[in-house]
């Protein structure tokens, strides 16, 4: 069976991880934990090799390279940002002021 590589966001109760720890799982499993927001799959693994990120967003390489492909995904993971290795807090208010400025 086919599996994907996944960074999970937050714990989930049939699955033993925690909010950034990396897994590899089976395509089946993972959609459904995507979806409930549980996991972002790693850059590549969706055949998407471009960061769709916003080019002023604060750390943009750094979200991308752990798995965050949109915003919505930044927004969920809330404070769980300010763990990411490279993010500070100070870089963590900076996206959090970014995602939820309204666009002009």
């Amino acid at each position: 069976m086919e599996t994907l590589k996944i960074k999970w966001l937050k714990p989930h109760p049939e699955f033993a991880y925690f909010a950034g720890d990396q897994a590899e799982l089976e395509t089946d499993h993972v959609e459904k934990l995507i979806n409930s927001g549980h996991v972002i799959l790693f850059p590549g693994e969706d055949k998407q090799e471009v960061n769709p990120l916003p080019v002023n967003l604060p750390t943009r390489a750094i979200l991308f390279e752990n798995g965050y492909i949109s915003i919505d995904q930044i927004i969920e993971a809330g404070n769980a940002i300010a763990g990411i290795k490279g993010i500070s807090k100070k870089s963590a208010e900076s996206i959090r002021e970014f995602v939820n400025t309204p666009v002009a």
